[in-house]
């Protein structure tokens, strides 16, 4: 809300991957910096593909998409942005 830029992606790299597995809302805004084509995925979609996975395979999805939420609020703090509520 503040304008700060938090990363820049490149050409196929995504975001808002946690919130379809983990049921979160984002918590971020993207705002694109050039035109560029972006492909929505259906929530009920993701669900049903990571559904038809072994329960082990399962577990470690959702446990990466768990450190890479934490690693990415750890960066807001070092980073002072306000942005973090905790």
């Amino acid at each position: 809300n503040n304008g700060n830029v938090l990363t820049t992606l490149r050409p196929t790299d995504c975001f808002g991957e946690g919130s379809l597995i983990s049921n979160q809302h984002r918590s971020m805004t993207a705002v694109a910096a050039v035109d560029c084509v972006l492909i929505k995925l259906p929530g009920s979609k993701v669900e049903a593909e990571i559904g038809k996975e072994h329960p082990l395979v399962q577990l470690a999805l959702l446990q990466l998409v768990k450190r890479v939420h934490l690693m990415n609020q750890m960066r807001l703090i070092e980073s002072g942005d306000s942005v973090y509520s905790g």
